[in-house]
């Protein structure tokens, strides 16, 4: 359910194995396993630079490595730098350092190729394969009982950035997911800390060889506090993604867990999408769920989706005081303390107003002055007034 932090900052390939399945419990996926460690390059001195003729007649550069190399299919392969940061005893950033003493060591890799009409694309490895790349993020408390983000792990697409004393933002660095690669996002967030997450764009998962999956592991510790809200996941047509959440709570802990998918670019049908859900508290299951997006034998279903375009789920761990429905949106107490709010829209604005509409339901009044993403607006009933 929450297996422990792997290697990051290095991204490999990785086979796509899964195959497709609509509102059927899926076997568990399985977690990546860790790449090899790549030979350390060799320390530069100051601002200088230096480069070696290596294997295949590649040229490397020491420090921040750059590698390119034609296949045979003329396409480009380029490995370039990823991002690991750690907090020092002043809660200062600073980069993480390497073993024994020795200088930060981080790297992960991109590989592009031109695709129809000329765009770009990641380039599919043998036999099919996809991109593998893992981010991570550590809270830790600090002085005073703030929050000090203790460690981040990119590599692209997953790429991390502090935007607040205790908020993280996912940008884009690269396309993806594609078809057949395989991310992983970790989240730690230490007892008595608070983290929030969002991203400053939609997320496109857009087609390729096989399946593209998607794992987010998060371990919530005793009165900690996660805001998962990032933006929506666009689904192209001919994608086919896999969605995995794994959330586990200790007593005591906060959780805003928001996830909204849209069906398509503008004038385009959906891609697919398997996505599960999986939350837990102490060891007792609270939520488990699942839902597939794409198969047309559902999707236009008036008991499915009808005409809607988005689809969207929260699950706070607030209880609501009762179960409350409005025009496309439900918010359900469970059965332990926690409420999931469901929502369906014609658009993504539409379907963010009416789940936020549904989150205030379970939620107390914010604090005075919280402008977090968490609190979306006063409106007094869902939808676009």
């Amino acid at each position: 359910m929450n297996p422990p932090p792997t290697t990051v900052g290095q991204a490999t390939r990785s086979p796509a194995p899964l195959g497709t399945a609509a509102h059927a419990v899926l076997h568990e996926a399985t977690p990546p396993t860790e790449a090899p460690a790549s030979a350390e390059p060799a320390p530069v001195a100051g601002p200088a630079t230096e480069t070696a003729t290596g294997t295949g007649g590649r040229t490397t550069l020491a420090g921040s490595v750059t590698e390119t190399t034609a296949d045979a299919g003329g396409r480009t392969t380029i490995a370039g730098p990823a991002t690991e940061t750690t907090a020092d005893a002043g809660g200062r950033t600073a980069h993480s350092p390497g073993p024994a003493g020795r200088g930060m060591r981080a790297e992960a890799a991109v590989e592009t190729a031109a695709g129809a009409g000329g765009r770009t694309a990641h380039s599919p490895g043998p036999a099919g394969r996809g991109m593998r790349a893992e981010a991570a993020v550590e809270t830790a408390a600090g002085a005073g009982g703030r929050t000090v983000i203790e460690r981040l792990a990119s590599a692209p697409p997953l790429t991390l950035r502090q935007t607040g004393p205790h908020t993280v933002h996912l940008i884009s660095t690269a396309a993806g997911p594609l078809g057949g690669d395989r991310l992983r996002l970790d989240l730690r967030v230490a007892p008595g800390t608070t983290l929030e997450l969002g991203s400053v764009a939609a997320t496109l998962v857009l087609p390729g060889d096989g399946p593209s999956m998607m794992l987010i592991t998060a371990h919530v510790g005793a009165e900690a506090t996660l805001r998962y809200v990032p933006e929506p996941t666009v689904l192209a047509a001919r994608s086919d993604h896999r969605l995995r959440v794994r959330l586990t709570l200790e007593p005591g802990a906060t959780v805003l867990w928001r996830e909204e998918i849209v069906f398509g670019r503008h004038g385009e049908p959906s891609g697919r999408c398997h996505a599960r859900f999986d939350a837990t508290c102490d060891g007792v299951p609270l939520l488990r769920q699942e839902f597939t997006v794409g198969d047309p034998g559902l999707d236009g279903s008036p008991a499915v989706y009808g005409s809607a375009r988005c689809v969207g789920t929260t699950f706070l761990t607030e209880r609501a005081p009762a179960p409350a429905v409005a025009e496309g949106v439900a918010v359900l107490p469970l059965a332990a303390p926690g409420t999931l709010v469901s929502a369906l829209a014609d658009d993504a604005v539409q379907l963010r107003a009416r789940l936020e509409w549904g989150e205030r339901q379970a939620m107390p009044a914010p604090p005075t002055g919280d402008d977090s993403v968490a609190y979306g607006g006063e409106a007094a009933s869902p939808g676009i007034g």
